[in-house]
């Protein structure tokens, strides 16, 4: 099995935010800026995950800013969808 270290998910992870930083800053059209913000979320949580995972961060500490990641997601795709247009 190949063994993945902390900076492996660490670089994974800023790959992800800065996708996600150039998808909300040139998509506007058809929801690319609500994905850039997915995906910075999703980078956030990586990074996150594998700071808890190698114990760098306490478990207790980060548990809630996974929880406020997730919200902030679900929020954030429940205003994309109330916001809608319909028609170009």
């Amino acid at each position: 099995m190949i063994h993945l270290g902390l900076a492996t998910w660490l670089v994974f992870a800023a790959a992800l935010f800065v996708w996600g930083l150039v998808a909300a800053a040139v998509g506007m059209r058809r929801g690319g800026a609500a994905l850039g913000i997915l995906f910075i979320l999703g980078g956030a949580t990586v990074a996150l995950a594998a700071l808890v995972r190698y114990a760098v961060l306490p478990e207790v500490a980060v548990s809630t800013l996974l929880i406020m990641l997730v919200l902030g997601g679900v929020l954030l795709l429940a205003t994309e969808v109330v916001g809608r247009k319909d028609g170009p």
